[in-house]
């Protein structure tokens, strides 16, 4: 009788329940405490030595041929610019109906002078591809040459048409007169259009800019709460990986079957001896 209860594992063995999940949390909590005490230490030491990064922001307003190039890949390689420290934040700044449309733009670096010198080599870089040649010059001083001429015909038309209508107009001529003031307006629309289209690429890029690259005067905030909670999570997954392990192998000890397996797993790991 004795012998037989012996070789038998005790019923405690076979079941792992909620009051053995307490004692093994009650038996580790020392390692827990050191643990999330190390964990802050060494956490917060990897706070204070990771590098202060600090963000220069700028507005530039740029029509939709211009947005394209400055977003394109290729450009800011030919810059030589960081991807990783650039921004271009296509949220408009502000709404608009005009051509052209306010983008935030803003460079990272490790020191304020850095970050304000890197956005305005960019600004300056886009400023420099997108300046008209002196081909392209001469063309567009002609055609904003023939966009006024039109637009002096256009307000003498106006003129003229107003003076005509000074009496009394019969219906038909009214009407008639309504139609041409119509057509006169919608003309004269599309030539102002024109003409502020090909001052703005006479001007080149010069007028994009709307608010200059500031100088930053705090690093962009990091969050240790953040670093903080990894760390001590980290760590207390870890000691209760290592209690509940132990406790499983104490446990496997207890039986025979499982004394064996530890055995095995022993000699499995004893490279210095044999067999």
């Amino acid at each position: 009788m004795n012998n037989d209860s012996e070789t038998q594992p005790a019923p405690s063995d076979a079941y792992f329940g909620l009051l053995d999940a307490i004692v093994v949390l009650a038996e580790a909590w020392k390692m827990l405490a050191i643990a999330c005490i190390l964990a802050v230490l060494a956490g917060f030491g990897y706070f204070q030595l990771q590098p202060k990064i600090y963000q220069s922001n700028a507005i530039v307003s740029l029509d939709a041929a211009q947005l394209a190039l400055f977003s394109a890949p290729d450009f800011l390689e030919r810059t030589g610019v960081d991807s990783a420290m650039w921004n271009l934040d296509l949220t408009h700044a502000e709404p608009a109906l005009e051509p052209t449309q306010p983008y935030s733009v803003s460079f990272r670096a490790e020191s304020p002078q850095a970050a304000q010198a890197g956005l305005d080599a960019v600004i300056k870089a886009f400023m420099a591809e997108v300046a008209p040649d002196a081909t392209g010059t001469e063309i567009l001083q002609r055609s904003r040459e023939r966009i006024i001429k039109a637009l002096e015909n256009l307000e003498l038309i106006s003129t003229k048409l107003a003076q005509e209508a000074d009496g009394t107009l019969p219906g038909a001529e009214s009407e008639l007169y309504a139609r041409s003031v119509v057509l006169l307006l919608d003309e004269q629309a599309k030539r102002e259009a024109e003409l502020l289209d090909v001052e703005s690429k006479l001007a080149g890029s010069g007028g994009i800019v709307v608010s200059a690259p500031s100088l930053p005067t705090a690093p962009i905030p990091q969050s240790l709460r953040a670093v903080m909670v990894a760390s001590v999570g980290g760590a207390i997954f870890l000691v209760l990986c290592f209690a509940f392990g132990r406790e499983a192998v104490r446990r496997a000890a207890r039986t025979a079957s499982g004394a064996e397996k530890l055995r095995r797993l022993s000699r499995a790991f004893s490279f210095g001896r044999r067999a």
